[in-house]
Parts: structure tokens; sequence; C-alpha cells
């Protein structure tokens, strides 16, 4: 049996055990909701939609789940998310820039999600050491360092 720290349940539809998480997909016309573990690290962001909420994937997957994002915060690694926004909780390991100017996250080079002005200013604490060393690494790429 898994120590207790190792796993987290959530009204039975998040568990998190370890690094992954288990999801229970929302119902629509293509199928019937589906079950299913995804490691946390191939999570990009969760978008609030109302009290449900959609889960954008590393392959370009998005999924509704029946969560808020106080509620999937709550059981995903406090360390490898941020809230960025009242609407986006971003995965600080898929930081590859920032718009400072137009207040936006990039992620993985594609997405880009706002950043409140608040939190512009706690990011830099969030952003893991593996992020840094990207954004420096490009940064000094494109000034030729």
């Amino acid at each position: 049996m898994p120590e207790s720290h190792d796993v987290l349940i959530f009204r039975d539809s998040l568990i998190r055990c370890n690094n992954c998480i288990y999801l229970l997909t929302m119902k629509n016309e293509d199928h019937f909701g589906r079950s299913y573990f995804v490691n946390c690290g191939k999570i990009v962001y969760c978008e609030a939609d109302g009290s449900y909420s959609d889960i954008s994937f590393q392959n370009g997957e998005k999924q509704k789940i029946s969560k808020n994002l106080i509620q999937i915060s709550m059981s995903l690694p406090a360390d490898m998310f941020f809230r960025c926004h009242r609407s986006f909780l971003v995965n600080t390991y898929r930081i590859t820039g920032f718009d400072i100017l137009n207040k936006t996250i990039l992620l993985d080079g594609k997405y880009a999600v706002p950043i409140s002005s608040s939190r512009l200013k706690k990011i830099d604490c969030k952003i893991s050491e593996f992020s840094k060393s990207n954004i420096i690494n490009m940064i000094r790429q494109e000034d030729n360092i």
C-alpha cells in the first residue's frame, strides 16, 4: 500500500499517485466520458470554464472535467503548477518564455496564456530551475552570447 502522502483522493474523480493524476472526463457527443491516469508532466495548462475545467495536454488534446481550478490545483503537485491568472493554472516546467508587455506566459513555445499583474511578481519563485535555464539559454541564443 502506498504511503499516505503518495495518494490524494478528491471526490472520487481526481486521484494523485506519485506524479500521475487520475482523470474522469465529461461525457460529450463523441464518447461517454473516459477515466485514465495521466502523468502530471504531460499537462501543459488548465483553463477554467465556470465550475468545469479544460485540461490541455502536451499532444494538443483537451479534456473537460467537472472540477474547478481550485479543486484541480489541490490535486496537482504544488511545486510543478502555478495559478498565473484566475482562469489559468500552468505547468512551470513547460514555460518557455514571457511577454511582459502583453502579460502572457509562453508554454511549449506555442501556447500563450495570460498572467495577472499581481501574479507576475510571484512567478519568479515558482518557475522551476529547469525552465529558468531553458529561458536563459534561449535569451543567450537570441543575443548570440
